[in-house]
């Protein structure tokens, strides 16, 4: 007679979970997408992500950066990527990242509180300085280098997140960030130079 062998995995599953590393929980919801496994992932890092969350950003915004944080490492582990070591380092990343986009997403709203009044009449002088404005605008646009120019046209005319912009001028959405940041303080200085 040949007894069965225990996988590992299997033998975590009989109520090991507690006691499993982070890389073989990874692996169980990797391989078996095991929601008992991912419950543990959660019970043992939800707390330092939360506090970690709220340390980096606005405590309100913290509950929904760590919700995000976790429902992204589902997906990934879910479709067998994700990490393989250092699970905590990989929520805080995508802690960091959610910070970012959401940043990006909010930065594009405008609250409809802080709109003035719409006026019924307007001064003809106030149209004139419009088309003042928008010349001065786009000579200083001109003015900017091509890569400036380009990734201002992509993040605020087009309104593109960082990442997308990353893939379509080939940089790392950092070097993306960085390059919006100088190309938003080269045309502010194109603008007062007019």
């Amino acid at each position: 007679m040949t007894e069965a062998t225990i996988s590992p995995a299997e033998d975590l599953l009989d109520g090991g979970l507690d006691s499993a590393s982070d890389t073989d929980l990874a692996a169980l919801v990797r391989r078996d997408r095991s929601a008992a496994a991912f419950t543990a992932l959660v019970d043992r890092h939800y707390s330092p992500i939360q506090a970690y969350a709220c340390a980096i950003a606005h405590r309100r915004f913290a509950e929904d950066l760590t919700a995000e944080s976790f429902a992204r490492l589902w997906r990934k582990l879910s479709e067998g990527a994700g990490p393989t070591t250092a699970v905590r380092g990989y929520l805080k990343t995508i802690v960091r990242n959610a910070l970012i986009d959401g940043h990006a997403t909010e930065a594009r709203l405008v609250w409809s509180e802080d709109l003035p009044e719409p006026s019924t009449s307007r001064d003809p002088g106030e149209e004139s300085d419009d088309v003042v404005e928008a010349l001065a605008m786009r000579d200083a646009l001109a003015r900017l280098a091509p890569r400036h120019r380009q990734v201002l046209e992509l993040t605020v005319l087009q309104d593109r997140s960082l990442a997308e912009t990353a893939v379509l001028m080939g940089l790392n959405p950092n070097a993306t960030a960085a390059l919006k940041y100088r190309a938003c303080r080269s045309l502010r200085a194109a603008l007062l130079a007019t």
